[in-house]
């Protein structure tokens, strides 16, 4: 079998991180080990390893693909509109403009900035084998930081930021700025940043993000300069350099061979259900979240409206 082949990045400083072979298909269960290991050997080099409290996140992807970002940067018109358009999905479901009720967008099919990560290893295998078999597949992993209070600071200017309009950024950056007390700076600096969202509110009533063990990486605007006026996409996720040398954390890719997919589904069936029916489990009755493409054409039509 061949060896598995990650790749390490920290901002700017680039390690090469020791290779983790899978000689079995039965190994599987220790490489979660393995990988932490490998992550821990390279943070005693870096200068920062102490601070905080760490954790480690995955994300699984089928194939190479070209750019992986979150949804709603991958559609220019949803972006330009983005705190009108997730508006408009609350107001149909009379929810509020918290973080936990983005989480329930991006999960039922709305684009959003928010991006899936799981914390068990074998569910990103999974989303890594479930599909394009001739492809080699990745796993992208991540040891930071990440907020766990739905109700702290940070998260409710996220919340805000998210949410605001697309005219006069500056404006209400002023407004979340006096609100918490803070200057528009600070807030700048607070959004630019990207933060792993973690917390029991994300999963209430959703029954398919707690047997996937997911939650999500809420991806900052590090491009916002103190001149902008609007708002910028997020950095893609890169092989080589993680999420740009601004991201606080260690990236870690694990390349998962293509001719292994089948075997590795066989397996992942047998000691637990990771399987589309186990990891997809129906909705809950009364939830009535099904966020999809009609949605971005109602909400085209009502912006086209307003234009006129």
């Amino acid at each position: 079998m061949r060896a598995l082949s990650p790749l390490m990045v920290f901002g700017e400083k680039k390690m090469e991180a020791k290779e983790i072979p899978i000689n079995s298909i039965e190994e599987l269960d220790i490489i979660l080990n393995r990988i932490r290991n490998g992550i821990d050997s390279v943070k005693k080099d870096l200068e920062d390893s102490e601070k905080g409290t760490w954790k480690l996140y995955f994300r699984g992807e089928a194939k190479k693909y070209d750019e992986v970002n979150a949804s709603i940067f991958r559609d220019d018109f949803l972006f330009e509109h983005e705190g009108e358009y997730l508006k408009s999905l609350l107001d149909k479901t009379n929810l509020d403009t918290s973080l936990s009720n983005l989480g329930k967008i991006q999960h039922y099919g709305g684009c959003t900035r928010l991006m899936d990560f799981t914390k068990d290893f074998n569910v990103a295998l999974y989303f890594v084998c479930c599909e394009h078999d001739d492809e080699d597949g990745y796993i992208y992993c991540y040891d930071t930081q990440s907020i766990t209070d739905e109700n702290s600071e940070v998260c409710k200017i996220l919340s805000d930021f998210t949410f605001l309009p697309s005219n006069n950024l500056q404006s209400d950056l002023k407004i979340i700025a006096e609100k918490y007390s803070k200057t528009t700076e600070e807030i700048k600096l607070i959004v630019s940043k990207d933060y792993f969202l973690d917390f029991d509110l994300l999963k209430k009533e959703n029954l398919r993000m707690t047997r996937q063990e997911g939650l999500f990486l809420w991806m900052g605007d590090s491009n916002l300069a103190v001149s902008s006026c609007k708002k910028t996409k997020a950095t893609p996720l890169s092989d080589e350099n993680g999420r740009g040398e601004n991201y606080p954390g260690v990236v870690l890719k694990v390349i998962v061979p293509n001719y292994l997919k089948k075997e590795i589904r066989t397996y992942l069936a047998r000691p637990r259900t990771y399987t589309k029916g186990y990891l997809f489990p129906d909705e809950p009755k009364g939830t009535g979240y099904n966020f999809h493409s009609a949605e971005r054409k109602y909400f085209e039509k009502i912006i086209n409206c307003q234009k006129v």
